[in-house]
């Protein structure tokens, strides 16, 4: 523990003065300026982006478009929601706050509150509040507020924030016995999760030219009450200059958790430490190249040095309608406690999540714009992993050794594995009346344990959202999520200590809903979740909440 924290104070001190970076908070446009996406705590519990994440642009601008297509279905099908951009009012009739309320069946809740405290051309204090929650038989619900302030000064800009989580998921799985071969057990239980972070940061106003910098100090604890805290210090920055006409620089990250543990000494102290040193030419509008290296140092867990490729390229043949896109890169994933509610609620905290890392993932696509309003975004990407994290239902044994019952709750498994995805994006908006998006892919795993498999994940995923605005007032939505059959690992009942693959079938989320604006700071909405009642397995055991209604009035003021 003193290697560790003596490692953590000395990368910190080092990284404080040479490495300036920071994780740029990012604005969630439902065309109310105060509201901000709440990432350093809890991600927004709806279905997935309609438009993929674009890293943050130093003097260029490189869409990293891989691997980031796994579509997770949310644990309750009732925190699907609207399209916001059907849920508010007209551009020219907004005003400073926003407030949406719903309530529908099972109980399900929604809530969400956006207000600028503080608003000046120099100056912002916002507040946001936000609630998913269903709490029936099928209990899980997300909650989370949020302090962001920011200062502009004329040479750099100052940030500082704090937020609050709450993440609560019931044990409603049933357990599998294999005797009987049938699910009879059914749970019991809560599992909750508390987050609360702190945060300040500095950057330099944007110019075309000259050094760049930002750098950000972030303090966050997560609990799970009468078990395990984690404390996580992360100091990151970056630094860039002009180079002729191109650009160069180094993004570094810090990182170091300590735990308070009640229940075990499983979960041990660890610090770890990221580079990213980077030259990016772009002399063109038409191409852009990034050539970099990345590294992740580890002190107290796993392998000390994980190195990969960053090598990125974007080429606009044609800039209109026409753009390649391709690279050589890899990552190195933190699994922390923090992460956990995103992950898997149900997974036994017994023992500390392995890191997962990627040494080498090559991707590569095409963008196409045959017409206004419309593209097309074909790619590909294959990638290998260390320590790729799957989920198993945990095993639980007699006194004799025998296996008595599958736990609803789960055990990390973690294998060596290449993964090779392809698939489309497509969207298309007509003069803001109609719209749609599609994404689907393929996804072909090779496990390189014998009798192992990608346990959980899909072959084939989709995800369609379309919207239609009948009047000025009067629109509809439809909201479409796939993902092919998946396989649960447990055991063959007639063969004593034998693994078996069991379907788990496919996932098939329809939903469907309207609003309507009443007056300029008003509006109401419905929403049909689960059309069809398909009570889908979220994990095995868990059954998703079938079909429900909710309504809500969205207000603006």
């Amino acid at each position: 523990m003193k290697k560790t924290l003596f490692a953590s104070l000395l990368f910190l001190a080092v990284g404080f003065t040479a490495s300036f970076g920071a994780e740029r908070d990012s604005v969630v446009t439902r065309n109310v300026t105060v509201e901000r996406e709440y990432v350093p705590v809890v991600n927004n519990a709806g279905k997935i982006p309609a438009t993929p994440q674009i890293p943050e642009a130093r003097e260029i601008k490189i869409d990293v478009r891989y691997a980031d297509f796994h579509l997770p279905l949310p644990l309750g099908a009732n925190i699907h929601k609207l399209p916001s951009a059907r849920l508010s009012q007209p551009v020219e009739l907004l005003r400073d706050g926003f407030a949406q309320i719903g309530l529908g069946f099972y109980p399900n809740t929604l809530v969400e509150f956006a207000y600028p405290l503080v608003k000046r051309p120099d100056m912002q204090l916002d507040f946001t509040l936000r609630h998913r929650g269903n709490f029936g038989t099928e209990l899980y619900s997300k909650s989370a507020a949020a302090l962001h302030f920011d200062k502009q000064f004329e040479r750099l800009a100052f940030c500082a924030g704090l937020n609050a989580a709450h993440d609560m998921a019931g044990y409603y799985g049933k357990r599998f016995a294999p005797l009987t071969g049938l699910d009879t057990l059914p749970g019991t239980g809560v599992q909750a999760f508390l987050r609360a972070a702190m945060y300040v940061g500095i950057r330099s106003v944007e110019e075309p030219y000259g050094w760049h910098y930002n750098t950000r100090l972030r303090y966050r604890v997560t609990g799970v009450p009468g078990s395990l805290s984690e404390h996580n210090v992360a100091l990151s920055g970056g630094l860039s200059w002009m180079y002729d006409d191109d650009r160069i620089g180094v993004d570094a990250d810090l990182q170091n958790f300590v735990y308070d543990q009640a229940l075990s000494t499983a979960w041990e102290n660890y610090a770890l430490a990221q580079v990213n040193p980077y030259y990016d030419l772009s002399r063109s509008e038409s191409w852009k190249l990034r050539l970099g290296l990345k590294a992740a140092f580890a002190f107290g867990q796993g392998r000390v040095i994980s190195p990969s490729p960053d090598i990125r390229f974007d080429w606009k043949p044609a800039p209109a309608w026409l753009g390649i896109y391709g690279g050589l890169t890899g990552e190195y994933r933190i699994n922390a406690l923090a992460d956990i509610p995103a992950l898997n609620p149900y997974l036994m905290l017994d023992s500390r999540l392995q890191h997962t890392y990627t040494p080498f993932l090559f991707f590569a696509g095409v963008d196409v714009k045959p017409f206004a309003g419309f593209l097309i975004d074909l790619y590909a990407n294959y990638r290998f992993e260390n320590n790729a994290l799957f989920f198993v239902n945990r095993p639980v044994l007699k006194a004799s050794s025998v296996l008595d019952y599958w736990d609803n709750r789960f055990d990390a498994f973690y294998a060596k594995a290449t993964h090779f995805k392809s698939g489309l994006r497509m969207s298309y908006n007509h003069q803001n009346r109609m719209d749609f998006q599609l994404k689907a892919a393929y996804n072909d795993w090779d496990i390189h344990t014998p009798g192992e498999r990608a346990w959980g994940m899909p072959v084939w995923e989709a995800d369609f959202s379309a919207g239609f605005n009948a009047t000025k007032e009067l629109a509809f939505s439809l909201n479409i999520l796939y993902e092919g059959e998946r396989y649960a690992r447990l055991a063959d009942p007639n063969t004593a200590g034998k693994l078996l693959a069991v379907p788990m079938g496919s996932k098939l989320d329809v939903n469907l809903g309207a609003s309507y604006n009443y007056v300029d700071w008003l509006s109401f909405f419905a929403k049909l979740n689960n059309v069809f009642n398909n009570r889908y397995q979220i994990f095995h055991g868990y059954r998703a909440p079938g079909v429900n209604l909710m309504f809500g009035a969205s207000f603006a003021f």
